[in-house]
Parts: structure tokens; sequence; C-alpha cells
């Protein structure tokens, strides 16, 4: 597999998160024990995109992991969006709102989740190598010389 496929989920994941992150910026949400620490982690996550790209270029390997480790980042947040209630009884902390709903469908989390998920995945196949992925081939001319010394 190429380097283009992973080059353009890790460029789509930039731009997915990032816009995704510019509401919550200088909110509340930001400056709490629990949710601020999430969104470092997010930001932490758009930055390895961001560096992923070039990386990919040097070194398919290297850049596959960055992108898995990216996309690991990314994820509390859009699990924080998605479902608030499980999120909030395995993170206990001091929240200041109220759990309205346990599970919240929110388009953008869930596409972001995908977008993730598919980074991931190319990533993961770059980290562990192309000679990894494809079955060994058998020449016609060995072959031979395995059913003649039989």
């Amino acid at each position: 597999m190429g380097k283009l496929p992973q080059v353009a989920s890790c460029l789509l994941c930039a731009i997915l998160t990032w816009t995704y992150a510019d509401p919550f910026d200088g909110t509340e949400f930001v400056g709490g024990s629990v949710t601020g620490p999430v969104f470092e982690l997010f930001n932490g996550g758009i930055l390895l995109f961001v560096l992923s790209l070039p990386i990919v270029f040097a070194c398919q390997r290297i850049g596959g992991a960055v992108t898995v480790l990216a996309s690991i980042f990314c994820l509390p947040l859009y699990l924080y969006v998605l479902a608030p209630g499980p999120f909030r009884w395995i993170f206990s902390g001091q929240y200041k709102t109220h759990v309205q709903a346990n599970f919240v469908w929110e388009r953008w989390s869930i596409i972001g989740i995908l977008a993730l998920a598919t980074a991931a995945a190319l990533g993961f196949r770059n980290l562990i190598g192309p000679a990894s992925l494809t079955p060994p081939q058998v020449d016609a001319a060995s072959e031979q010389t395995n059913k003649t010394s039989s």
C-alpha cells in the first residue's frame, strides 16, 4: 500500500479534529479537572496528525506509528461527547454540569471517530510493514526443484 492513502487520511483527520476542537477552545470545558486534560490530549493528537504528514514520506513505519498515536490521543474527546454518561462513570471527577443523557447522537463525533479509525488502520498497516501483509511468492523454478527432489 502506498503512502498517499495514509497522507490523505492524516490530512483529513487534521482538518476534522482542528475544526472540531475550535468551538471548545476558550470555554470552561478546557479548564476542567477532567475535561482539560482530555482537550490537551486532543490538541496533541492534532499536532501529531500534522507532524505525521512529512514523516510518512521520510519513513513510512514511523509515520504509521505517529498516526496510530494521534488517533489514540484524539479518541477520548469524541467519546466524551458521544457517551458522556459512561465517560463520567469511568473517569470520575468534579463536573460542573449534570449529564443530560448517557449517549448522544452527534454526527461530527461519529464522522471523526470513523476518520480516526481509518487513519489508525492505515497507520497500523504501514507500521507492521508491507512485507508481512503479502504471502511469500513461490516461483516456478523452485517449485519444480521441490517436486523432483521428493
